[in-house]
């Protein structure tokens, strides 16, 4: 059985990441060998034999040069084209941008009905809780929160036209948005069934804690939308963020709410996690 030869592996990996490097960087690789070229048919001859030499050497190298000279040229077209699509990216990007506040906007008024049906939806389940009543019941909440539709389109030119971070922080904003709806939709199917019996009031208090960090990303996306942070690079939302998101689900809430004291509480333990 033939052994696996480390060094032919380690050749074989250095190779790929060599190459994928120059692909990464063609321009400039290609500008390294015009140089390299114009001193090796052009100064060096030039430095050795004087005028003469360099038009023997040139009448030597025509084929080459012509070559070169072609090289030259294709980087020159791709660097003009690549500015020309860069622009244009730009300013599809920034006509998407415009509608970003409206949409972030719609969004809050979602984050806000959802706290405030999780809110309620965690009230009539602890009331029952301590009571000791654990089976099936019915409860009357109100209606489940709808997802405005504008926003795919905004954030999917966004994502499209926008840098790598703005394409990553929208795409996360979209993963918490459908798993945070999801589980709104299935508990509230759930209850709509008298079929409760696998949530708890714990369970709502976790939902809470998905949109809190759902708001806290919005919010913090306001500030890109608006001008104010050119960069979405460090964009991360940390405890006063979550702090924040709280006392606005419970704007309309005592500071005394239970609910609110055990969030607080497992925030300042950082007892959940905060990305």
């Amino acid at each position: 059985m033939e052994k696996p030869s480390l060094f032919k592996f380690n050749f074989k990996s250095a190779w790929l990441i060599l190459k994928s490097y120059l692909i990464r960087n063609a321009f400039w690789v290609g500008m390294v060998l015009c140089v390299l070229y114009f001193l090796s048919v052009a100064i060096f001859p030039w430095v050795q034999g004087g005028w003469v030499y360099v038009q023997e050497v040139l009448d030597r190298w025509q084929t080459a040069s012509a070559a070169v000279l072609t090289l030259l040229s294709s980087i020159i077209f791709f660097k003009t084209t690549e500015y020309r699509e860069n622009e244009q990216r730009k300013r599809r990007f920034i006509a998407a941008k415009v509608f970003l506040p409206q949409v972030l906007s719609n969004l809050t008024i979602y984050c806000d009905h959802s706290g405030k049906f999780l809110i309620e939806a965690w009230e009539n389940l602890d009331s029952l809780e301590k009571k000791g009543m654990f089976e099936p019941f019915e409860i009357r909440l109100s209606e489940l929160p709808k997802l405005p539709e504008s926003y795919v389109a905004i954030f999917d030119r966004c994502i499209e036209h926008g840098e790598p971070e703005v394409g990553e922080y929208l795409a996360k904003i979209l993963e918490r948005l459908q798993v945070c709806h999801a589980r709104l939709e299935d508990f509230k199917m759930s209850i709509d069934q008298q079929n409760s019996l696998g949530y708890t009031s714990r369970n709502l208090e976790y939902y809470l804690e998905d949109f809190l960090e759902l708001k806290s990303l919005i919010d913090l996306l306001f500030h890109f939308a608006r001008g104010s942070n050119n960069s979405l690079r460090c964009a991360t939302p940390d405890r006063g963020h979550y702090e924040n998101a709280l006392v606005h689900f419970f704007f309309q809430q005592s500071i005394d709410h239970p609910l609110y004291t055990k969030i607080q509480t497992r925030l300042k333990k950082n007892s959940f996690d905060l990305e």
